[in-house]
């Protein structure tokens, strides 16, 4: 439908288009998400019943999702760490930059562009810092769930301010009010929702916004430099962005992007073991707790056959008694090891500013706690995580719920391998590549191919990317998915304190040093790439 395609994402010349920014009317699907969580990356599934594990899918399919480097150019002291000016709020229902805006003309398929429909990607924007044509555009991509509000203020907020800069924050395809189409088919999913179809959306978009806002060519003193930012599997795409489209996205910053994991260069075993020495390294012997605990549940559940005593076990754990009459006390211990486990990594990632009432430390205290049984050790951690007394339902997710799981179909593109070895706090459990690629085939009629990545994107060479900057928490179980230090043009910052993408997650007034220290850095990277772009 939109034969000037090509010259959007060239010479900016594509005639203009009104914007509309009223709400849909229809922005739901029977398959939509409504999950405020962000989920990273799958272990190989069990055969376990749908229940009390909070994986979907092809695994946990849960949030993401190096090395010190010494920043020689400029030596950074306490003086010039980067410090907002004001204080940041992070949500307000009163703030304009949250307000929703939808962005009418975004196309179903990039790859008929002429013959293409179009669909309203919802997005929100940040101009009140921006001073017009010649200033920068930063481009916050969404990740695998709903935006609500503005992203990261330490973008939309600090750099923006420092830099004059625009902020955009476009939803992902496919999540939240963002949907090609609403009453989509499993061919829909197959081709509309890929990592590839995800980034020229984004560049469709930003490019979009160029012509709209009146900069001018590359070169010129009203070019706009735009320049992408992400966390997680957006920091992935981030990436992607930067190395696809040189020409057109000028700088890329992306925290926790999980590359080796995407690379398939690190161990799928690599994200529960590290979780396992971070929490000997917070609690020393939380590993052994966990294992005791975790071993005497397995003797305690996995001899019950008989539903009638399963049923008078289980309210000792904490779980409700409204178990479908197939399940076994081995059902039940798996369904408690699996919810353990995927809580770990969830709170592990959460572990910032790191402190003792955090979760993920509580959790090894709650394990550690041997004056109270295995079964209330248990029933205290489910209840920390819910954040409720009430029994946990082992039966309230519904029997077609993996269908539900559109982040699970990106990941049949993704690929992450994810299980668990002897040497983690957990049962070992083996990553089976059989087992996602079964899931994709019956799920989504998706033929999975692990080198996807490799050979659309060639995602293993970066050595010709440039003006990229990598950011990496060492209380983070993707951290050994990351690159350790920098190379060839590629800056690697790595905060000891932080963890899943906490610099650009946290509240700014109550940061740590060392990712205070990596705020100066990002912005003195962005501050010299802005000037080498812009120089006549």
């Amino acid at each position: 439908m939109n034969s000037n395609y090509g010259s959007i994402l060239s010479d900016l010349s594509w005639s203009d288009v009104p914007e509309d920014d009223e709400k849909s009317d229809d922005s739901s699907s029977a398959f939509s998400s409504d999950s405020s969580s962000v989920e990273p990356c799958f272990e190989s599934p069990t055969n376990s019943t749908n229940g009390i594990t909070l994986s979907i899918g092809m695994g946990f399919c849960w949030a993401f999702l190096a090395l010190l480097f010494a920043f020689t150019e400029t030596p950074i002291t306490d003086s010039t760490v980067l410090q907002p000016t004001a204080v940041v709020e992070l949500v307000s229902a009163t703030n304009p930059i949250d307000q929703a805006k939808y962005f009418a003309q975004q196309l179903i398929d990039h790859d008929h562009p002429d013959t293409s429909g179009t669909f309203r990607q919802r997005y929100y924007e940040n101009l009140k810092h921006w001073k017009g044509p010649g200033y920068p555009i930063f481009l916050i991509l969404g990740g695998e769930g709903p935006l609500e509000r503005i992203l990261y203020p330490f973008v939309s907020e600090v750099l923006a301010e420092r830099f004059d800069a625009a902020t955009f924050n476009p939803e992902h395809r496919y999540f939240g009010e963002s949907f090609p189409v609403q009453n989509f088919t499993a061919q829909d999913i197959r081709q509309q929702l890929t990592p590839r179809q995800a980034i020229q959306d984004y560049l469709y978009f930003v490019q979009f916004k160029r012509k709209e806002l009146g900069c001018g060519p590359r070169g010129s003193a009203t070019y706009c430099p735009v320049l992408t930012v992400g966390g997680s599997y957006a920091g992935l795409l981030s990436v992607l962005l930067r190395k696809s489209f040189p020409d057109m996205i000028d700088m890329a910053y992306a925290a926790s992007p999980c590359l080796f994991l995407f690379q398939h260069a690190s161990s799928p075993y690599a994200y529960y073991d590290y979780i396992t020495q971070v929490a000997d390294r917070v609690s020393q012997g939380c590993s052994d707790a966990v294992r005791s605990v975790v071993a005497q549940v397995q003797a305690d559940l996995n001899p019950i056959t008989h539903h009638g005593e399963l049923l008078g076990k289980v309210t000792d754990y904490g779980i409700c008694s409204d178990l479908s009459k197939d399940m076994l006390g081995v059902d039940v211990a798996r369904e408690i090891i699996g919810y353990t486990s995927s809580n770990f990594g969830n709170t592990l990632m959460d572990y910032y500013p790191p402190d003792p009432e955090r979760q993920f430390f509580q959790g090894c205290s709650t394990f550690e706690n041997t004056q109270i049984s295995v079964a209330q050790r248990i029933k205290e951690y489910i209840e920390m995580i819910s954040g409720s007394s009430e029994c946990h339902s082992m039966s309230s997710a519904s029997d077609d719920d993996d269908d539900d799981d559109l982040w699970g179909a990106l990941c049949c593109y993704l690929v992450p391998m994810i299980g668990k070895s002897e040497h983690s706090m957990w049962p070992q459990h083996p990553y089976d590549l059989h087992k996602d690629a079964d899931y994709c085939r019956n799920n989504f009629d998706i033929l999975m191919d692990p080198d996807y990545m490799e050979k659309v994107f060639a995602l293993s060479d970066l050595t010709n990317t440039t003006r990229l900057v990598l950011t990496n928490g060492k209380n983070d179980g993707w951290y050994p998915t990351s690159y350790p230090e920098s190379f060839a043009d590629v800056v690697v910052l790595t905060m000891e304190n932080g963890a899943h993408h906490s610099d650009l997650t946290h509240q700014l007034q109550e940061d740590t040093p060392d990712v205070q220290l990596v705020h100066s850095q990002v912005a003195q990277l962005v501050e010299s790439w802005l000037q080498e772009i812009m120089e006549p």
